[in-house]
């Protein structure tokens, strides 16, 4: 009897040669995408197609994690429950590859003896149909790398394509600014009791400040990724230019670097949302590094602002949506498809 015909279900060869064979082993999937975990930090989950070497062929063995970016063998990012089914099914193959190759050696051993020896097969234990088998969590949404086209499925911010490890910067921006907006749509759906307790204890102010903070940190990654890959030798342009230091965090010298050197003028390009982004800098360097009150460097940054010298700046739900639609706006000019 042929032994691979043993194997259990979803377990089969996939192609064999005089030095040993290939395992196929089916592994649970949501929508054609098999989960992964980062090998530092287990909630660190995503799905992704798996592909197999044919004949020949060899497949990438390095997997980036899609949200720290870690870098490993794709062994390690196998998760414990595909482990176990795969080390039950190398056992099963293990056990009938084995007990065949014995019984062919028993069987020549025989007939060398010329009628000393007889042997005389026992019979085989039913063979194992059934391995370790699991449902795949289902997961919420998908995204494709524009570098090398691949599809991810992912439950949070996802930064790194586990393929290629790369993501387009307007990608990155676009992710993390819909978070932030994801967010603030949670809250406006919270039941009026939870949220007059959540406004209540102040949640709600430290929720949109956090907003502004992070939105404003996710416009200067992009302003400055941007750059760097479209100027040939940015760092010697920066230095020649003498702007050092977290100069994209200054969007009027920003404006000037992208004018003079990647000829877009984006000021005149977004009209009132460059005027919102300058003015969620100035609140978000007062919010960093002033305790929130207002400074000089505040008033200058936003003239029409009502608030004095001294008085702590005051960030609502309406600010934090005006800057997410005029970052949006920014990620969209900046993306490559856009002249």
């Amino acid at each position: 009897m042929d032994w691979t015909r043993r194997l259990p279900d979803g377990v089969h060869i996939e192609r064999h040669d005089g030095q040993g064979f290939v395992l196929g082993v089916a592994l649970p999937a949501h929508e054609g995408l098999h989960m992964l975990v980062c090998p530092v930090e287990a909630d660190h989950r995503f799905a992704v197609e798996l592909t197999f070497a044919g004949a020949g062929q060899r497949t990438s063995s390095q997997v980036h994690c899609a949200y720290c970016g870690h870098q490993a063998g794709a062994d390690s990012f196998l998760s414990p429950q595909t482990r176990r089914r795969l080390q039950e099914a190398a056992e099963a193959v293990a056990y009938e590859r084995a007990a065949d190759q014995l019984a062919t050696m028993l069987r020549g051993v025989a007939r060398r003896s010329r009628g000393t020896l007889q042997y005389k097969p026992a019979s085989r234990p039913a063979p194992r149909r059934r391995i370790f088998s699991f449902d795949q969590e289902a997961t919420l949404r998908t995204m494709t790398c524009r570098v090398c086209q691949e599809t991810t499925a992912v439950f949070g911010i996802a930064l790194f394509c586990p393929t290629c490890g790369q993501r387009a910067p307007d990608e990155q921006f676009a992710e993390l600014v819909g978070v932030q907006r994801a967010v603030i749509t949670t809250l406006a759906d919270l039941p009026d009791g939870q949220r007059a307790r959540l406004e209540a204890a102040g949640g709600l102010t430290s929720i949109y400040e956090s907003a502004i903070k992070d939105v404003c940190a996710a416009l200067e990654t992009l302003l400055r990724d941007v750059f760097h890959r479209n100027v040939p030798n940015p760092d010697a342009v920066l230095k020649t230019a003498k702007q050092t230091g977290n100069v994209f965090q200054r969007l009027d010298a920003a404006a000037a670097l992208y004018r003079d050197h990647l000829h877009r003028d984006l000021p005149a390009a977004l009209g009132d949302s460059w005027t919102t982004l300058t003015e969620g800098m100035a609140v978000r360097h007062v919010l960093t590094h002033n305790a929130g009150l207002v400074d000089d460097r505040y008033l200058t940054r936003v003239p029409r602002t009502a608030q004095t010298m001294g008085q702590r700046v005051h960030v609502g739900l309406r600010q934090v949506l005006d800057l997410l639609d005029a970052a949006t706006a920014l990620g969209t000019l900046l993306a490559p498809t856009n002249p």
